[in-house]
């Protein structure tokens, strides 16, 4: 029995559908990447987040079995007007509808994480930041130091 794929504007109702529901930020975004990779036949999709100054997978599907050489991949920037949020990743084989797609999916998932959704960007956010102040107090004084005045002199430089 084969699955029944949705098309494009079927997978964005959708989306706006998983998103909508009162349910934990990052299992919305596990919902949306089994979504799109089932209905797209994508081999593999990611949802990440902005957490400090990197990019963290809050959401992933696993790899079709034999996709582990996928040639392709495309992303697609989660963002509001002024600032991005994350990226949906995806691999498989893509058309310009699967661009298209992939970017009203990321509008959509920019919405959420900005309304229902904002916990899971602070709580992202915050893990970063105990993350980087537990890396900092492992590094030997000697390296703070550095570290310390490497930042100094290039901002002085900027100052200049």
């Amino acid at each position: 029995m084969q699955t029944r794929v949705l098309t494009a504007q079927q997978i964005v109702k959708e989306v706006e559908r998983l998103l909508a529901r009162p349910r934990g930020g990052a299992e919305a975004l596990e919902a949306v990447a089994g979504l799109l990779q089932t209905n797209r036949r994508y081999s593999w999709v990611g949802i990440y987040v902005v957490a400090g100054e990197k990019m963290r997978r809050h959401a992933e599907t696993s790899a079709t079995p034999g996709s582990e050489t996928a040639p392709a991949g495309i992303a697609a920037a989660i963002r509001t007007a002024s600032r991005t949020l994350g990226m949906i990743e995806a691999q498989g084989a893509f058309s310009y509808e699967d661009q298209v797609l992939l970017k009203r999916v990321a509008a959509l998932v920019a919405k959420f994480l900005t309304g229902p959704g904002k916990g899971l960007l602070r709580k992202a956010r915050e893990e970063a930041a105990e993350t980087a102040q537990a890396e900092k107090k492992l590094q030997p004084g000697s390296e703070r130091m550095a570290s310390a005045e490497g930042r100094s002199a290039r901002t002085a430089a900027a100052r200049a």
